[in-house]
């Protein structure tokens, strides 16, 4: 919309799989509007801030995602090291992302289907939908600043700039009046000029949270480099 205001959209597909039942179906859809309201490139500091809201019954039941509306405000914080001297050097590829949503459901209860010891035959169940902070924050490595591309205290000139980013993220669901569950998630991404691809790991920060280490793959493309003009701002700069 603007330089600073954006709108969006999201929904994706989730497989699940546990003893002989696989499950695929569609994620819930949102929307959402974010904007930044305080941004210093140079000393590679942001503040932004969103609000989100989930359109009930827009996700597949067999796989848990057929959920109530829900509204989620949302701040993101991320911190970059570039402008570091010259004497540590080393540590200014090192970034700092984090970010804090409350999720809160427009009804206390939603329809799935749960499988009892793997069997295939399922059977419907009403699940609680409690008021849920979401937190999570990420360490990443960006190999662009061990480049002659990187100029301490200017902007790169393009950006993405193909680059491999080593990265470890956390994150946390802490429902109201239950366990919070907690995960850490290393991995990498490949940052190309019109895509980029993640892969990481999803282990388990405690027993809540699950008892295996899955899995995670991520392909994203960038429009504003693929159809010229989509991401101009509609309202001016």
């Amino acid at each position: 919309m603007t330089d600073r205001v954006a709108i969006g959209a999201e929904s994706g597909v989730i497989e699940r799989s546990w003893g002989s039942v696989k499950q695929t179906g569609a994620m819930g859809t949102s929307v959402n509007i974010k904007a930044s309201f305080y941004r210093d490139d140079l000393n590679e500091t942001l503040f932004a801030t969103s609000l989100t809201y989930s359109i009930a019954n827009s996700g597949s039941e067999r796989v848990g995602a057929r959920t109530p509306s829900s509204l989620q405000p949302a701040l993101f914080a991320g911190q970059g090291l570039g402008n570091l001297p010259d004497s540590i050097a080393w540590l200014r590829p090192i970034g700092f992302v984090g970010a804090a949503a409350v999720e809160v459901p427009m009804r206390g209860s939603s329809h799935s289907l749960d499988y009892n010891d793997g069997r295939t035959v399922s059977f419907p169940v009403r699940d609680r939908t409690p008021v849920t902070l979401h937190t999570g924050f990420a360490v990443e490595y960006s190999t662009l600043y061990l480049t002659d591309r990187f100029v301490p205290g200017q902007l790169p000139p393009e950006e993405p700039l193909f680059q491999v980013i080593p990265i470890v993220e956390f994150a946390f669901d802490s429902p109201q009046g239950e366990k919070s569950r907690g995960t850490a998630n290393p991995g990498l991404s490949y940052i190309h000029d019109e895509w980029q691809v993640s892969a990481e790991a999803v282990m388990p920060l405690s027993r809540s949270a699950g008892r295996g280490t899955g899995f995670r793959l991520q392909f994203l493309m960038f429009l504003d480099k693929i159809v010229p003009g989509f991401a101009e701002p509609i309202l001016g700069h």
